[in-house]
């Protein structure tokens, strides 16, 4: 449970200074006038530091978990598998929600790019040129 947690920490951080770095790039490529690659640099470094910090309260719930475990390993007292079980439920309940957060964006996701498709397909039939006899 420790090293999992160091792993996600570890993904936190690096996240983090990836979603800086693109941030600078695209501060950097918007002063140097690459129309909207400095923007897109931007919304992707945001994108990276919202997902960083999710990253974050589950590598730590997993952090206290394991703490936990260890007390309760010395002292077999019920009062530090309760606080054990309580971390490892904060873990779930995030976890499983963050998952239903993640499938309602993909359906979303799949439907908005449905509905530009056809948009795309039925405006590009409206212009089409007849082709002559």
């Amino acid at each position: 449970v420790m090293f999992i947690s160091v792993l996600t920490l570890l993904a936190a951080g690096l996240m983090l200074l990836g979603g800086l770095a693109m941030m600078i790039m695209g501060v950097v490529g918007g002063a140097a006038g690459s129309g909207m690659g400095g923007m897109s640099g931007i919304g992707i470094g945001i994108l990276y530091l919202v997902i960083a910090i999710m990253y974050l309260y589950p590598g730590v719930k997993l952090w206290a978990y394991g703490g936990s475990i260890g007390r309760l390993l010395h002292s077999r007292a019920s009062e530090d598998l309760e606080v054990a079980l309580l971390h490892q439920k904060s873990f779930w309940k995030f976890s499983g929600i963050a998952a239903i957060v993640v499938v309602v964006l993909y359906v979303i996701g799949i439907g908005a790019a449905g509905v530009v498709g056809y948009l795309t397909a039925s405006r590009a039939a409206s212009h089409a040129v007849p082709m002559s006899k």
